[in-house]
């Protein structure tokens, strides 16, 4: 394949990209988009098929991390809702460990602050959303337990 035909080739794929994400832009900015990052007080890596405890306290947020790939289809999602003393802030937002490369590996957070004192186990799996009876490949749980004072 010559230089002419790859570099099409490479295009069509980035416009092809940039459709399927939701609008291609036309033009160009020049002031870059600012994110604020949210700095959760916890962070945790969960481990897949297994069961991790988390203690925190009211006011606290703690993000979980799941492993992934992007374009397999397979996405995680909270099994449930959360109690009462829990709330989700925000969608679960995933980061590519290479962004540069199409299908990468990499991690799914989700933000959850405790608003109050509590128990529970929150199930969280791994899952084809559009697949409606098949079974999660992979699950992760998370016992979180909040008590009171600082």
């Amino acid at each position: 394949m010559n230089i002419d035909a790859r570099f099409a080739r490479r295009c069509l794929s980035l416009v092809i990209a940039a459709g399927m994400s939701g609008g291609i832009a036309v033009g160009c900015d020049s002031a870059p988009v600012r994110r604020t990052m949210v700095q959760p007080d916890i962070v945790d890596v969960l481990h897949t098929d297994s069961t991790t405890r988390q203690s925190t306290r009211p006011g606290m947020l703690m993000a979980f991390d799941l492993p992934g790939h992007a374009g397999t289809g397979y996405a995680w999602r909270l099994l449930g809702s959360l109690p009462s003393f829990l709330e989700m802030s925000g969608d679960p937002v995933f980061t590519p460990a290479d962004p540069d490369r199409m299908g990468s590996s990499g991690l799914t957070r989700f933000l959850v602050k405790a608003t109050g004192t509590g128990k529970a186990t929150l199930v969280f799996e791994y899952v084809r959303g559009w697949e409606k009876d098949a079974a999660p490949v992979r699950t992760a749980r998370v016992e979180i337990e909040s008590g009171g004072g600082g």
